[in-house]
Protein backbone atom coordinates (compact mmCIF):
# COMPACT_ATOMS: atom_id res chain seq x y z
CA UNK A 1 0.00 0.00 0.00
CA UNK A 2 1.66 3.57 -1.07
CA UNK A 3 1.91 6.24 1.36
CA UNK A 4 -0.07 8.94 1.39
CA UNK A 5 2.90 11.95 0.67
CA UNK A 6 1.20 15.26 1.99
CA UNK A 7 2.77 18.77 1.24
CA UNK A 8 2.50 20.10 4.94
CA UNK A 9 3.02 23.66 3.08
CA UNK A 10 0.18 23.41 1.14
CA UNK A 11 -2.17 22.29 3.96
CA UNK A 12 -0.89 25.37 6.06
CA UNK A 13 -1.82 27.49 3.02
CA UNK A 14 -5.44 26.16 2.69
CA UNK A 15 -5.70 26.69 6.56
CA UNK A 16 -4.95 30.21 6.04
CA UNK A 17 -7.40 30.79 3.24
CA UNK A 18 -9.96 29.18 5.04
CA UNK A 19 -9.40 31.33 7.63
CA UNK A 20 -9.14 34.76 5.14
CA UNK A 21 -12.26 33.47 3.44
CA UNK A 22 -14.39 33.25 6.61
CA UNK A 23 -13.09 36.84 7.77
CA UNK A 24 -11.55 34.60 10.89
CA UNK A 25 -8.65 36.27 12.25
CA UNK A 26 -5.21 34.25 12.72
CA UNK A 27 -4.73 35.62 16.18
CA UNK A 28 -8.09 34.82 17.07
CA UNK A 29 -8.13 30.92 15.69
CA UNK A 30 -5.14 30.93 17.60
CA UNK A 31 -6.59 31.89 21.18
CA UNK A 32 -9.51 29.64 20.84
CA UNK A 33 -7.75 26.77 20.53
CA UNK A 34 -5.04 27.70 22.46
CA UNK A 35 -2.07 27.77 19.65
CA UNK A 36 0.81 29.96 20.52
CA UNK A 37 2.29 32.72 18.33
CA UNK A 38 5.53 30.34 18.08
CA UNK A 39 4.16 27.46 17.31
CA UNK A 40 1.36 28.67 14.60
CA UNK A 41 4.63 30.68 12.91
CA UNK A 42 6.67 27.44 12.70
CA UNK A 43 3.51 25.61 11.31
CA UNK A 44 3.62 29.12 8.77
CA UNK A 45 7.42 28.56 7.98
CA UNK A 46 7.40 24.23 7.83
CA UNK A 47 3.69 23.55 7.61
CA UNK A 48 1.23 22.11 9.61
CA UNK A 49 2.34 18.72 11.30
CA UNK A 50 0.15 15.80 9.92
CA UNK A 51 -1.11 14.96 13.64
CA UNK A 52 -3.52 18.75 13.14
CA UNK A 53 -4.58 17.99 10.06
CA UNK A 54 -7.60 15.88 10.95
CA UNK A 55 -8.44 17.77 14.12
CA UNK A 56 -8.55 21.40 11.90
CA UNK A 57 -10.00 19.90 9.29
CA UNK A 58 -13.29 18.57 11.11
CA UNK A 59 -13.00 21.86 13.59
CA UNK A 60 -13.96 23.73 10.06
CA UNK A 61 -16.29 21.55 8.68
CA UNK A 62 -13.73 20.96 5.87
CA UNK A 63 -13.30 17.97 3.45
CA UNK A 64 -10.40 16.13 4.82
CA UNK A 65 -9.41 15.25 1.52
CA UNK A 66 -9.73 18.51 -0.28
CA UNK A 67 -7.46 19.62 3.33
CA UNK A 68 -5.38 17.44 3.29
CA UNK A 69 -4.17 16.74 -0.33
CA UNK A 70 -6.07 19.68 -2.10
CA UNK A 71 -8.40 16.91 -4.15
CA UNK A 72 -11.80 18.20 -5.26
CA UNK A 73 -13.29 15.05 -7.31
CA UNK A 74 -15.91 13.04 -5.40
CA UNK A 75 -15.34 15.35 -2.60
CA UNK A 76 -18.12 15.54 0.40
CA UNK A 77 -18.66 18.77 1.63
CA UNK A 78 -19.85 18.41 5.27
CA UNK A 79 -22.47 20.53 7.15
CA UNK A 80 -21.20 19.20 10.47
CA UNK A 81 -24.69 21.00 12.27
CA UNK A 82 -27.40 19.22 10.57
CA UNK A 83 -25.18 15.83 9.82
CA UNK A 84 -26.10 16.00 6.46
CA UNK A 85 -23.60 15.55 3.32
CA UNK A 86 -23.70 17.02 0.05
CA UNK A 87 -21.21 15.13 -2.96
CA UNK A 88 -20.71 15.86 -6.43
CA UNK A 89 -19.45 13.45 -8.37
CA UNK A 90 -17.56 15.81 -11.87
CA UNK A 91 -14.57 16.08 -13.05
CA UNK A 92 -15.69 19.42 -14.57
CA UNK A 93 -13.38 22.01 -13.74
CA UNK A 94 -16.18 24.58 -12.65
CA UNK A 95 -17.82 22.01 -10.52
CA UNK A 96 -13.93 21.47 -8.29
CA UNK A 97 -13.54 25.15 -8.19
CA UNK A 98 -17.62 25.14 -7.33
CA UNK A 99 -16.81 23.07 -4.39
CA UNK A 100 -13.27 24.20 -3.57
CA UNK A 101 -15.11 27.53 -2.71
CA UNK A 102 -18.19 25.75 -0.97
CA UNK A 103 -15.79 24.15 1.74
CA UNK A 104 -14.72 26.78 2.68
CA UNK A 105 -17.87 28.39 4.12
CA UNK A 106 -19.97 27.55 7.26
CA UNK A 107 -23.28 25.75 7.61
CA UNK A 108 -24.77 29.01 8.10
CA UNK A 109 -23.22 30.78 4.97
CA UNK A 110 -24.05 27.66 2.79
CA UNK A 111 -27.80 27.84 3.67
CA UNK A 112 -28.05 31.84 3.48
CA UNK A 113 -26.37 31.17 -0.30
CA UNK A 114 -29.14 28.28 -0.83
CA UNK A 115 -31.57 30.59 0.49
CA UNK A 116 -30.54 33.04 -2.11
CA UNK A 117 -30.59 30.95 -5.18
CA UNK A 118 -33.91 29.47 -4.18
CA UNK A 119 -35.30 33.22 -3.65
CA UNK A 120 -33.86 34.12 -7.10
CA UNK A 121 -34.87 31.33 -8.92
CA UNK A 122 -38.63 31.58 -7.55
CA UNK A 123 -38.27 35.45 -8.45
CA UNK A 124 -37.19 33.85 -12.18
CA UNK A 125 -39.95 32.33 -12.35
CA UNK A 126 -42.54 34.34 -11.50
CA UNK A 127 -41.21 37.32 -14.00
CA UNK A 128 -41.29 34.48 -16.68
CA UNK A 129 -45.12 34.20 -15.68
CA UNK A 130 -45.95 37.49 -16.37
CA UNK A 131 -44.36 37.85 -19.37
CA UNK A 132 -46.32 34.06 -20.85
CA UNK A 133 -49.41 35.26 -19.70
CA UNK A 134 -48.80 38.83 -21.43
CA UNK A 135 -48.92 41.25 -18.08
Amino acid sequence: MPLLKIDQHAVMARLLETLKARGIEESNYRNKHEIISQTWNNWKKRGLPLDFIYPIAIDLGLSVEWFAEGKLSESTLQVNETKKSYSVNSHDDKASELLKHLSMLTPQQIQALLDTARTNAENNANILSHFKEGK
